[in-house]
């Protein structure tokens, strides 16, 4: 009975540790003009995957989102994750199709 329990005890952190290890978030956060995205990206094990240039704006993929502490620390101002927006799946009304070459109102 206990060399079972113990088996799924095993068997349920090795799962759950798998799983957080293949987990990644995009945070869009914004830096000071005197911090470096590398090093942060580096300090926080992520990749930049995209920036906004000139507004010191970035997408990374991080393995685990920072605190707040951390990332003040870090020189990061602001963060948010990246979350998606769907489409709702119905027609929306007052969405009327014009032909390709229909003139200007």
């Amino acid at each position: 009975m206990t060399g079972r329990r113990i088996l799924l005890v095993l068997v349920l952190l090795f799962g759950l540790t798998a799983q957080a290890g293949a987990a990644s978030y995009p945070v869009i956060v914004q830096i000071s003009p005197l911090s470096s995205i590398t090093s942060i990206a580096a300090a926080l094990g992520g990749s930049v995957v995209d920036t906004i240039p000139g507004a010191n704006t970035y997408l990374l993929n991080v393995p685990l989102v920072p605190s707040a502490t951390v990332a003040s620390l870090l020189g990061i101002q602001w963060m948010e994750l990246n979350q998606g927006v769907t489409l709702p799946g119905f027609v929306q009304l007052g969405v009327l199709p014009l032909p390709r070459n229909a003139p200007a109102d």
